[in-house]
């Protein structure tokens, strides 16, 4: 099946893309029968970042922070979803036994363009208290973003769905 797009995503505005990635986010939830969440505008706070994220995915326990990138300057949304995961981390090792705190804690977040997408991995090790966030190492999942090709004037439906299955295969 193709599908049409009636704009370029990379040169819409900020809530035309908002509106692009939101779809898919929910497209992506609704392939898992309720077991995924999203939730828009979720409020996280720790020392280092408070204030509501773009989007949060739930799964179970686990929270995938997700921000929406300004079209001309990912790496920018790269670094605020770093942050925004590190405040997610530290509000969850709070909740921890001492145990529990000195091990290994992956966070995973996703930025986004509309078009293109990057995949963040948050490893924390050691112990968290108010003066020390442990060791923080972020990796992502390429050096360059991962682009969708929804900027052709048609695209076939099962390109997409593959696509969003390689990089959404990549948060485990």
């Amino acid at each position: 099946m193709k599908h049409k797009t009636c704009i370029h995503v990379t040169s819409a505005n900020e809530a035309t893309r908002r509106e692009f990635i939101s779809s898919v986010l929910h497209g992506v939830a609704s392939c898992y029968d309720g077991e995924v969440k999203v939730c828009p505008e979720y409020e996280l706070s720790g020392s280092h970042g408070k204030g509501p994220v773009d989007w949060v995915i739930k799964i179970g326990d686990t929270i995938i922070v997700v921000t929406e990138a300004k079209r001309e300057d990912i790496n920018q949304g790269v670094g605020q979803n770093a942050i925004q995961l590190q405040a997610s981390s530290q509000r969850n090792k709070k909740k921890r036994t001492y145990n529990e705190a000195l091990r290994e804690d992956v966070m995973y977040g996703i930025v986004s363009t509309g078009v293109d997408w990057v995949i963040i991995k948050l490893v924390t090790t050691g112990e968290y208290n108010d003066s020390d966030n442990g060791n923080v190492e972020v990796l992502l999942s390429s050096r360059t973003p991962f682009t969708f090709p929804i900027n052709e004037s048609v695209f076939d439906k099962s390109l997409m769905l593959e696509k969003l299955k390689n990089l959404f295969g990549q948060i485990k």
